[in-house]
């Protein structure tokens, strides 16, 4: 049996997922879904920042172990979008999707029981390993059931939902919070939402068909006959290689610097403004964002 290399699985149409949909009514609806599931994976990231405070205070936390229970979120995100792209590309981007908010929710049902720090940082690992499948595979499901002539605009409406996602999160947290008087419901609300998408992906939106792994022969580059002085210059980079690239590592620096700052800014800021504007409670501190 022939198998086909990535590279030549990718220049054709998958069988699942219908090629050239782009502005039909399927495409629209396949894109707003995914928008919501984007909007989640946000939400996942920033809803606990108006409770950060009492999260403190109900297991007796000092500010250190309160920065390093958030690192552990962030992190995972961080670690975890490398292999999860690799890995949804050989199990169905869909798939992937679907277990991106799927094992978050996980996360929110353990930190709904946490009664200790060690529950509460597995609780965050959990939510930042799932979130980190998301864009790998969220972002190859738009682009493969846009169109080429729709692409632009279905990513446009994929990174909307995604901010929706931000906007709401710390309200719908802090409403809930109050009634019933407990952050804990906060982590059950989460986890209901994560799973109703999860479940809205996964009958709303085609499958992309999973990539089985190339042979060895396409998959190694071909070297040339000792001594070929001129053949060896001419040989092709491995991509791996070119990951570590003066324009790429300037890339992830940027990223890099940019994201400290958002993430430190959202998952901090309401705690502060709580600690030091004493007036301000888990409800306000998201309208004053």
């Amino acid at each position: 049996m022939t198998v086909e290399s990535p590279r030549e699985a990718g220049d054709r149409p998958s069988a699942d997922v219908p090629a050239g949909e782009g502005g039909t009514g399927k495409a629209y609806v396949y894109t707003a879904t995914m928008g919501a599931a984007h909007g989640m994976t946000h939400a996942y990231l920033l809803f606990f920042t108006p409770f950060l405070k009492t999260i403190q205070e109900t297991l007796g936390l000092d500010w250190v172990a309160l920065g390093v229970l958030v690192s552990f979120v962030f992190v995972a995100f961080g670690l975890g979008a490398l292999p999860a792209g690799v890995i949804s590309d050989f199990i169905g981007h869909r798939r992937a999707a679907v277990v991106s908010l799927a094992v978050p929710a996980a996360g929110c049902l353990l930190g709904f029981l946490a009664d200790s720090y060690w529950m509460m940082a597995g609780a965050f690992v959990l939510i930042g390993v799932g979130t980190s499948v998301y864009h790998p595979a969220g972002s190859a499901l738009v682009s493969g059931f846009a169109g080429e002539r729709f692409r632009g605009r279905a990513m446009g409406v994929h990174g909307v939902g995604g901010n929706i996602g931000m906007l709401l999160a710390p309200v719908l947290t802090a409403g809930v919070v109050q009634v019933p008087p407990s952050w804990r419901y906060a982590f059950l609300l989460w986890a209901a939402l994560g799973l109703a998408t999860a479940l809205l992906v996964r009958r709303g939106v085609p499958e992309t068909k999973p990539r089985v792994r190339a042979s060895s022969e396409a998959a190694l580059p071909v070297r040339p006959p000792a001594g070929d002085a001129q053949a060896a210059r001419g040989a092709p980079v491995p991509a791996a290689l070119k990951l570590f690239s003066a324009a790429v590592l300037a890339v992830l620096a940027i990223v890099a610097i940019q994201g400290f700052f958002n993430d430190a800014v959202f998952a901090y800021l309401p705690t502060f403004l709580q600690d030091d504007k004493g007036g301000l409670t888990g409800y306000s501190t998201p309208h004053v964002l």
